[in-house]
């Protein structure tokens, strides 16, 4: 779970890799808990849709992926457990 924020004694993988100056990434979308292959799989595929398709920076891409998701799955804890670690209005360049 790279995305397992809520341990306030280490950083997570996506902040170490958000927070790494000169490297790294500008932004990280990662899992607080268990996730699933498929449905996941799916939000992927929304998302990247959102980012390069239509243009969303990341935090409306993610919101537009997420709300796309929860019409086909029945896992809707899923849609809880995706953060965005990064700016949300950040444009993908």
């Amino acid at each position: 779970m790279n995305g397992y924020w809520c341990d306030v004694s280490q950083d997570c993988l996506a902040e170490a890799m958000t927070q790494a100056a000169g490297k790294g990434t500008i932004a990280n979308v990662s899992p607080s808990g268990l996730s699933l292959n498929t449905p996941a799989k799916q939000m992927t595929g929304y998302l990247f849709t959102e980012l390069l398709n239509n243009g969303y920076p990341f935090g409306t891409a993610l919101t537009r992926a997420k709300a796309q998701l929860a019409g086909v799955t029945t896992y809707l804890y899923l849609l809880d457990i995706y953060t965005l670690f990064g700016d949300p209005a950040q444009p993908m360049k």
